[in-house]
C-alpha cells in the first residue's frame, strides 16, 4: 500500500490496510531473523 493510502486510512481492525501491511511487516522480520540465524 502506498505510505500516503495509510496515513488517511488509519483502521487499525483485522482485514484493513494498516492491519494488513502490519502483517507483511511481521512475516518480512521473521524471516529476516530466520536468515539471520541461520548465518551464524
Amino acid at each position: 500500500f502506498h505510505p500516503a493510502y495509510l496515513l488517511r486510512n488509519q483502521s487499525k481492525e483485522k482485514g484493513s490496510p494498516k492491519w494488513l501491511m502490519w502483517q507483511d511487516i511481521q512475516a518480512v522480520r521473521s524471516k529476516l531473523d530466520e536468515i539471520r540465524g541461520a548465518g551464524t
